[in-house]
């Protein structure tokens, strides 16, 4: 491997992983809150896709700021 294709697999890791800290894990969490409090049968009734209001019921944008970390990898990667 070429230290380029080597930033590119480190620059998805950063991705990935700001992603599932930014956006799956806290919404994760809330699912296991609901179910918990007995709340998931409210959020399930509403007319919305249900799957997109789960998903995205909790976001913690400053641990998505990895993304741009990624960004700044993979443009290294690219001028390898």
């Amino acid at each position: 491997f070429s230290y380029g294709e080597a930033l590119v697999v480190v620059g998805w890791f950063v991705f990935l992983r700001a992603v599932l800290e930014g956006v799956i894990n806290p919404s994760i969490t809330t699912v296991v809150e609901h179910v918990r409090k007995g709340t998931l049968d409210f959020v399930l009734l509403k007319p919305a896709d249900a799957q997109f209001l789960i998903s995205t019921a909790r976001i913690q944008p400053w641990r998505a700021l990895n993304v741009l970390t990624a960004v700044g990898i993979f443009t290294a990667a690219f001028r390898e």
